[in-house]
């Protein structure tokens, strides 16, 4: 793994940039953002043959190819904004059969409102129930949350609005959110990381 950090670390040269390939930003002060694009899943310690569930993947299959390249990963990417019914359908029966080794849920809950109903279909408590849902018992999820400005003040990213919209919050602020369902979470040493078990 620590090779291919290092090759895709390497790609990303310019700051105050975005490489597409990777997805990672560096803004002029040097920080990476690691949660869009390849740069989201790099990082992650999925196990070589494991199945892992990508809840709010996006519409290509670049991470599904990039994981099963690069770390012989099953991947199969859950998102109710950008995949087709069908495809959605399919994937929600793997989820209820409690077959994924790891889940991973990459910049997905710093785009969530908090005005969104306590368990719809777009709220965060249904994301972390549905990635705790999908786990065999003794799996882990991966929760990549862009922090923003860490200001607390939901809205548009003030220096980086392509962005789009975001909660702000800091990443330490999920952490009983998501200990609402696991039964262990932790802050990783990982930029931007929260890790969650399953016993």
């Amino acid at each position: 793994m620590e090779s291919i950090i290092k090759k895709i670390k390497n790609t990303q040269i310019d700051t105050g940039s975005t490489n597409t390939t990777v997805g990672w930003y560096v803004d002029t002060n040097g920080y990476i953002d690691n949660t869009t694009g390849l740069g989201g899943l790099a990082d992650l310690p999925l196990k070589y043959e494991s199945i892992n569930l990508d809840l709010g993947g996006g519409k290509f299959n670049n991470g599904t190819e990039f994981l099963l390249r690069e770390r012989g990963v099953e991947n199969h990417v859950f998102d109710p904004y950008n995949r087709s019914l069908e495809h959605n359908s399919s994937v929600q029966h793997l989820i209820k059969r409690s077959k994924f080794d790891t889940v991973t849920s990459i910049s997905v809950l710093n785009v969530i409102g908090l005005d969104e109903p306590k368990f719809g279909y777009k709220s965060k408590q249904f994301h972390i129930m549905t990635a705790y849902n999908a786990l065999k018992s003794g799996g882990t999820a991966y929760f990549k949350i862009w922090e923003g400005d860490k200001t607390g003040n939901p809205g548009i990213h003030c220096i980086h609005p392509e962005y789009g919209w975001q909660m702000n919050i800091p990443i330490c602020d999920y952490l009983s959110l998501i200990g609402e369902w696991f039964d262990r979470v932790s802050c990783s040493s990982v930029p931007n990381l929260i890790i969650a078990h399953k016993k």
